[in-house]
């Protein structure tokens, strides 16, 4: 029980330190020239030469395909997506590479740009019902397109977006609907203020996000612990999205495709976890041409390169962080270094046939100098935590027509180690993964399945004292813990099916069911998972959906530090019920309003909090304390409203309004102690403006304001007849303001971009606590953070 104690007491003070010894906003700048931007005059690509796109032999009969297309400045063409069979895909991702264009140009100079458009398919032997019409319009000889769909209708003309998008031009397509998941494109993201030049920070100003505090890169979704949020990087589940305190992504920004926020209802393949899912593709198709980037900062430096190695393509990405330098300056007892790095292998073994390895990984070290009792003495001594992870996989995916099928194998490490000046009080947790999964996909122009298989054996561990420094000398037992289980790890196999059906052109239907076989300490515990969304467009420009679903997460720790996820506890599983409704409007001004409420109710979830403050002022000899040390999981409800108002990035003027209002509540603990939770913060405001000129000029800022989080004193009262109670009192609201200001220009070899981001420029304490005196007249003070902000530097050349 004591190691225990120690461990979560050690976790608990782990977070603040995290966020609030690091005095400084260690962070980073944008991607995306200004010059890449598409304002109202730009004028958009154009056609040279087009091939006609055939249908393969034994595909389905359709008669046009979506797509979208990416123009460099120079001209050449590179498919991104596809709505058709891989085999038609492959059609057009080869008719496009051949293709002859002209760039898009803003003020007479050529710009890179990304379109959507909608390309006519050519059939030799066309079944009678698809002969055109007399009355239709004849396609275009020169690129199989007609004028009616989109396409160019001849050689130089423009290739206009499809009438039913969003946006097109000289910038990435940003989609966004109230039925499917949030969907940003890093170009984007980077440039977002107060994101720090990283794709992934901008979840936290989505609705539905609720920071614990500025600096920890953790956060609440809709009510679900940090723990309860899955972090995806290409498929690959990922411990740590971030470095330390206001550190940057351990994934390169250019090694990250589109990134998706899914609030609730995830898709059946994204299980085992009661919250939201945070889904960072991987990176865009490659060019087949030597590309770079290389960025220098106040505080890393990092590196992208992607190089062709025979038909298939190499990329790898880095980073090495030194804030330590600056860091000193501050607080000459502070220390703080990261790493990490990324490759990824794609390699054609046939036109049906690929092999991908992905490999990444990523390394922190936080060191702090006090003042400490060490053999019986006072001096200065060191204490360091180091966080690390390691996860690669292999594949093998064929894809023949209109089916993909593939097979994978994960490997993975991670460790959190906590270094004391006294060796006897060091910690250290280690856990190991393998994790092979299969699945199958098929694709019809209104059809869509999936099906998959997939399991994890996992291997984690705590180790006390002098055995976390490999020594095995004064090793506490991890098995005294009542909650370990003593089992050297934890394992689950699961299986998954999903359905998208378009019965109709305005309505869509997903389905979805997981069922999943966890074994804990022997004991087996099966979970099944249903998931359900329907989407209704009953009109151009309005889009209405509802959603529903069932999750289950084995009992966890609050925080997803390295390693500790896969710390068997021998509590069950989690639960969570998912549901969601609402409704999009497109406004005047290319504006978007999107709406929703959700509902979400959460079983049997490990609250920390409540069983730390009872070990701590609650008697092991008083039976209400047993009870509460006995049975500590709690029950509760979120539920709330979800407002989103947004001007697409392709606006020289644009921007977004998030803003959630929101409750809490968890029911009683053992029956007895009435818990407020801390995450439940009621309202929390985000405003995101940024402008761009056509000259290579950006700016914008992001402001962000949300009202106090409840605040528990825990106490033992009456004696005699002893009753556990919490008085609750709420912090002050917080509000902090974040800029950015860039120039990027272009030159011979690429492009280069400079760019100043201050977060917290209004330098804001954050409170984190109250201090309360319940002597006459009873009395509290707030405690208030250190003001984390710092103004960021950095130059970016890209070729």
């Amino acid at each position: 029980m004591r190691q225990l104690i120690v461990v979560r007491a050690r976790l608990r003070w782990l977070v603040l330190w995290l966020g609030l010894a690091f005095p400084a906003a260690l962070s980073a700048q944008s991607e995306g020239e200004p010059d890449a931007e598409a304002e109202p005059a730009a004028t958009p690509p154009a056609v040279i030469e087009l091939a006609p796109i055939e249908l393969p032999e034994g595909s389905d009969v359709i008669d046009s395909v979506e797509v979208t297309v990416e123009i460099d400045a120079a001209g050449i063409g590179a498919l991104q997506e596809c709505d058709a069979a891989e085999a038609i895909c492959e059609r057009v991702r080869a008719t496009i590479a051949a293709g002859r264009f002209t760039a898009a140009t803003r003020a007479g100079q050529p710009v890179a740009s990304r379109v959507r458009v909608r390309l006519a398919v050519t059939r030799p032997e066309p079944e009678p019902e698809d002969t055109p019409s007399v009355d239709s319009p004849p396609a275009n000889p020169a690129n199989g397109s007609s004028p009616a769909n989109g396409s160019s209708p001849a050689n130089g003309s423009s290739l206009e977006p499809d009438p039913d998008e969003a946006g097109f031009g000289a910038q990435a397509v940003v989609e966004r609907m109230t039925g499917q998941p949030l969907r940003l494109e890093v170009s984007e993201l980077r440039e977002l203020p107060g994101a720090m030049g990283d794709a992934f920070r901008a979840i936290d100003a989505l609705p539905g996000v609720t920071p614990i505090l500025s600096g920890v890169p953790y956060f609440y979704l809709r009510g679900s612990p940090p723990n309860g949020t899955l972090y995806i990087y290409d498929d690959i589940p990922v411990p740590a999205l971030f470095h330390l305190a206001l550190g940057p992504a351990v994934i390169h920004p250019r090694m990250v495709g589109p990134v998706r926020l899914y609030s609730g209802v995830a898709p059946a393949r994204y299980g085992r976890l009661t919250g939201g899912v945070v889904l960072g593709e991987g990176p865009p198709e490659p060019t087949g041409e030597l590309t770079g980037e290389v960025e220098l900062r106040l505080l890393d430096v990092m590196g992208f390169l992607q190089v062709p190695v025979g038909k298939g393509t190499l990329t790898l990405a880095g980073r090495y962080g030194y804030p330590g330098l600056l860091l000193s300056v501050f607080s000459p007892d502070l220390s703080l270094a990261y790493w990490d790095y990324q490759a990824r292998f794609d390699y054609p073994l046939s036109p049906r046939d690929r092999f991908q390895l992905v490999w990444f990984g990523s390394f922190d070290r936080f060191g702090s100098i006090q003042e400490t009792f060490v053999d019986g003495e006072f001096r200065r001594a060191k204490t360091t935590l180091d966080l690390q992870f390691h996860r690669a996989e292999i594949r093998l995916i064929r894809e023949v027509q209109n089916v993909e099928i593939g097979a994978a194998l994960r490997f993975g490490f991670e460790e959190s180690a906590l270094n004391e000046p006294d060796a006897r009080d060091d910690l250290a947790i280690v856990a190991t993964t393998l994790g092979p999964r299969w699945w199958i996909a098929y694709q019809r122009p209104r059809l869509r399945t999936r099906f998959g298989v997939n399991m994890v054996v996992s291997s984690g561990h705590m180790r006390f004292g002098a055995d976390a420094l490999g020594d095995g000398e004064g090793a506490s037992d991890p098995t005294d813990n009542p909650l370990v289980t003593g089992t050297p790890g934890r394992s689950v196999t699961g299986a998954y099916g999903e359905v998208n059906w378009d019965p109709h052109r305005m309505v869509t239907l997903e389905m979805g069911l997981r069922a999943d076989m966890w074994i804990t300490a022997g004991e087996v515990e099966p979970a099944a998972d249903p998931r359900f969304r329907l989407v209704v467009r009953p009109r151009d420009g309005v889009e209405t959906h509802v959603a529903f679903g069932v999750a289950h997460q084995p009992a966890v720790f609050a925080i997803p530090l390295p390693g500790l996820t896969e710390i068997p506890i021998d509590l069950g599983l989690q639960r969570s019920i998912q549901s969601e409704a609402g409704i999009a409007l497109d406004l005047p001004g290319d504006l978007r309003l999107e709406a929703q409420g959700f509902l979400h109710r959460y079983s049997q979830l490990f609250f920390t909090d409540p069983f730390l403050d009872a070990d701590e002022n609650c008697p092991s000899s008083v039976p209400i304390c047993r009870r509460i040390r006995d049975d500590n999981r709690a029950s509760g409800t979120s539920y709330g409203g979800e407002l989103f108002i947004r001007r697409p990035p392709q606006h020289a003027l644009s921007g977004f309004i998030s803003y959630t209002l929101a409750k809490s509540t968890a029911d009683p603990i053992a029956g007895v102690f009435h818990y407020t939770p801390s995450f439940d913060v009621r309202h929390v405001l985000n405003l995101v403006l940024q402008g761009r000129h056509h000259s290579g000029f950006s700016a914008g800022f992001r402001a962000h304001l949300r009202t106090g989080r409840p605040v528990g004193v825990l106490f033992l009262s009456d004696l005699a007849e002893p009753r556990f109670e919490q008085v609750t009192r709420r912090l002050p609201p917080f509000f902090r303001l974040d800029v950015q200001v860039g120039y990027g220009w272009s030159n011979r070899w690429g492009r280069m971009r400079i760019q100043l981001q201050w977060f917290n420029v209004t330098i804001s304490k954050e409170p984190v606590d109250i201090d309360c005196n319940f002597e006459e007249p009873a009395t509290c003070d707030v405690d208030y953070a250190p003001a984390l902000f710092l103004p960021n530097l950095g130059l970016r050349a890209e070729f």
